[in-house]
């Protein structure tokens, strides 16, 4: 797209074979195969992946990433980030890009586990790095949280980002 960051960019196929062994019959085995043969996921190192299993901050910023295809750069912005960790680089970029803003307190949390709210406020964000148009009017964005029976507990600052990746299908 015209507005498209000029760092963001497509991921070839790495690993074309890679498969996993606990994702037959799995709903979402294909888009999982797609983006871990393309290296933006991993498994568990042990030839599974644990599709249900819980997903840090750190983790989801690692993917939003690699998905962009950024390389990383560490960052001093957080100071539960430390220099070296496998997430640094990762975290590092993201928040240079403004996927990630931290929980306050100049902290990250790269432990802690993603919520809904939070991944989608970071792939609405992802999203207009890639040139896309994420703003919607407050109908629409009510209109598009009405589907879901939790959707009047969206928290404010994530409520335009919820709405557009539903409306878009990013999640579900």
């Amino acid at each position: 797209l015209d507005n498209k960051d000029p760092e963001v960019q497509g991921r070839p196929l790495v690993s074309p074979k890679i498969d996993f062994s606990d994702l037959s019959g799995h709903a979402d085995r294909e888009d999982i195969l797609s983006l871990a043969r393309r290296g933006i996921i991993n498994g568990t190192g042990d030839g599974t992946f644990a599709p249900e299993g819980d997903m840090t901050r750190a983790a989801f910023a690692a993917i939003i990433t690699r998905g962009l295809g950024l390389s990383g750069k560490e960052t001093k912005d957080f100071s539960d980030v430390p220099a070296g960790s496998w997430y640094a680089a990762p975290v590092g970029k993201a928040a240079e890009k403004g996927i990630v803003q931290g929980v306050g307190g100049g902290k990250f949390n790269p432990t802690g586990t993603i919520t809904r709210q939070e991944a989608a406020v970071m792939l609405s964000r992802a999203a207009v790095l890639c040139g896309l148009d994420t703003g919607m009017t407050e109908e629409e964005v009510s209109a598009a949280l009405a589907q879901f029976s939790d959707g009047d507990s969206v928290a404010s600052w994530a409520r335009s980002a919820v709405a557009f990746c539903a409306k878009t299908g990013l999640t579900q």
